[in-house]
């Protein structure tokens, strides 16, 4: 049974209201998980990783959370919504001070003390904007244990470096340990430039779940056991579960993308997740080299009639199903005769792009996407090679 608060309090000789919490709204972590929604292995998590809990602690090690714990969870929920991951969250409901979260004056041992990080300062962003109760003061931050990290060493260290992320990555996403695989991101993020990350971490991420995805086309944890097959079933579940992961985090990446006054670029898929993971990727270059990029990533009819309609400087298609693309030519060789088209993906050939007077691009995702950012004025059947 758990101990009572407030009785826990008076046992420490604890002036509640000199505190600045009210004893009798002070819980353990099983109802504030329950209250919030949030499972307390993962509020553990984020206390640990993040400091974004502060506990009220007693003699005898309970931890007892308090009102203000419970919106900056709340707070933390609405972020992670808006796309944010959740080292980033943490950061921006850490730069606000809540003044209503003061310690208890319980007695610990000195060895428990945590040692406070320096002040980081910065400008309130838009859309960050605390829940009632917080303040909007930019306040003391604590850097997780991933972004306190620091890597030396020449290109080949940082190739190792690469390398070992994206199998971490995979081994996160295989495990569906969402908290570690966007601690990799982080990771990656916070040392290496966006298009090093892409192109060495995300990209061969996507390509290897979308290979089990292929190995097992149409598997369903259902079917594939019904076969006997267990291990097909799992790897269809991993597939899914990495592509709903990534889509989150690659999604959130792109927000703000379609705004600005650069030239304007349609990027879409034309069959599927997989083709869409992979044309956010390279949505995110072009809108790093100052294109206005919009994202749709519907059936390829909804795609190619929304590229007619918003008259684009470039327009980025994908596909992978054998097909996809010669049952659409002739849309796109109308496209093509006011914007420069570029086919990517499988299902993409130079022939395609000669017949249609599109662009052709077969090589390395990334390096290509930044070539063609780059280029003015593509010419025509053109065939771009890494």
């Amino acid at each position: 049974m758990d101990p009572d608060p407030a009785e826990l309090l008076s046992q420490e000789g604890v002036d509640a209201a000199e505190a600045g919490d009210d004893p009798d709204n002070l819980v353990r972590i099983g109802e504030l998980s329950r209250r919030t929604g949030v499972s307390d292995h993962t509020l553990r998590a984020w206390e640990n990783r993040y400091g974004l809990l502060r506990p009220h602690r007693t003699v005898g090690g309970f931890r007892l959370y308090s009102a203000s714990d419970e919106r900056r969870i709340q707070w933390m929920n609405a972020l992670l919504s808006s796309g944010l991951s959740p080292a980033e969250a943490a950061k921006v409901v850490l730069h606000h001070r809540d003044d209503e979260t003061m310690v208890l004056r319980l007695p610990q041992p000195s060895s428990t003390a945590r040692t406070e990080q320096p002040v980081t300062e910065g400008r309130q962003r838009a859309g960050q904007l605390p829940p009632s109760g917080l303040t909007g003061m930019w306040g003391r931050t604590l850097t997780s244990d991933v972004e306190a990290e620091s890597h030396a060493g020449g290109a080949n260290g940082a190739g190792d470096t690469l390398t070992a992320l994206q199998s971490d990555l995979v081994r996160a996403l295989s495990g569906f340990d969402e908290l570690a695989a966007h601690d990799v991101l982080d990771h990656a993020l916070s040392h290496f430039s966006l298009a090093a990350t892409l192109r060495s971490v995300v990209v061969p991420t996507v390509e290897y779940f979308r290979g089990l995805s292929v190995m097992n086309p149409g598997a369903s944890a259902g079917s594939a056991a019904s076969a006997g097959s267990a291990a097909s079933a799992a790897s269809a579940v991993s597939a899914g579960y990495a592509a709903h992961v990534l889509r989150g985090r690659l999604g959130g990446l792109t927000r703000g993308s379609s705004i600005g006054v650069g030239p304007t670029a349609v990027v879409g898929a034309l069959d599927g997740r997989w083709s869409e993971l992979m044309t956010l990727c390279a949505g995110l270059v072009l809108h790093r080299a100052g294109w206005r990029v919009i994202f749709i990533s519907e059936d390829a009819a909804t795609t190619i009639g929304a590229a007619e309609r918003l008259a684009p400087g470039l327009v980025y298609l994908r596909a992978d199903q054998p097909g996809a693309f010669t049952a659409r030519a002739k849309d796109l060789e109308h496209l093509a005769a006011s914007a420069t088209v570029v086919v990517t993906g499988a299902a993409a050939t130079p022939e395609l792009a000669r017949s249609t007077g599109a662009v052709f691009a077969g090589g390395e995702l990334v390096s290509e996407a930044a070539r063609i950012a780059r280029v003015a004025g593509l010419g025509r059947s053109a065939s771009i090679r890494s």
